[in-house]
């Protein structure tokens, strides 16, 4: 229980940081999220789970990535004073991205989803948040130097401690991750 707890905490902060990061300065996840909405112009980040449709390894890891993106995307919206639409249970943000418009929201309930639609248009009221800009702008990216990872990476093992784990169980889960991606970069 320990070492999945542990495991847990540090990839999901590992793989957060560098999937903020990466949506933030490249348009790599835009450019798939242009084309992927072509073919699935609207779906949820948890749908693939029960569907029949099967996704490659990229698109699934895409998808799952939405709920990052929203953040991303939340985040700029708050610090250049751009409103978000309520909607029901949960908000939506409209971005555009060369001639296609895209709403990105979430609901609430039991759980939390992800969604976006891709649209032509949008209604006039609407705030919209040009995607290249957020591109442009520096100061979204987040900060995945190792220094930073570092004392990210020295805040967990502090509270591990501090609850109590034991020093081996920790020290055997940073010695299984870091065999894990010395295999996967093989």
């Amino acid at each position: 229980m320990e070492k999945e707890y542990l495991n847990s905490l540090l990839e999901r902060q590992i793989e957060r940081n560098t999937a903020i990061n990466d949506i933030s300065t490249k348009s790599d996840y835009i450019e798939w999220l242009y084309n992927f909405t072509v073919k699935h112009n609207n779906f949820f980040d948890d749908e693939w789970e029960y569907s029949e449709v099967k996704l490659n390894d990229n698109d699934l890891e895409n998808v799952y990535h939405l709920g990052y993106f929203f953040e991303l995307l939340y985040n700029y919206a708050r610090k250049h004073k751009i409103d978000s639409t309520p909607e029901i249970f949960g908000e939506c943000l409209f971005i555009k991205y060369k001639d296609v418009f895209f709403k990105v929201g979430y609901m609430s309930g039991q759980g939390t989803s992800f969604y976006c639609d891709r649209l032509d248009r949008i209604e006039e009221k609407a705030d919209v948040i040009n995607y290249m800009d957020i591109i442009k702008e520096n100061n979204v990216k987040i900060d995945c130097t190792e220094d930073k990872l570092m004392i990210d990476f020295e805040k967990i093992v502090t509270t591990l401690f501090d609850l109590e784990y034991d020093k081996n169980t920790i020290i055997n889960k940073i010695e299984d991750i870091y065999a894990k991606k010395l295999s996967r970069k093989k």
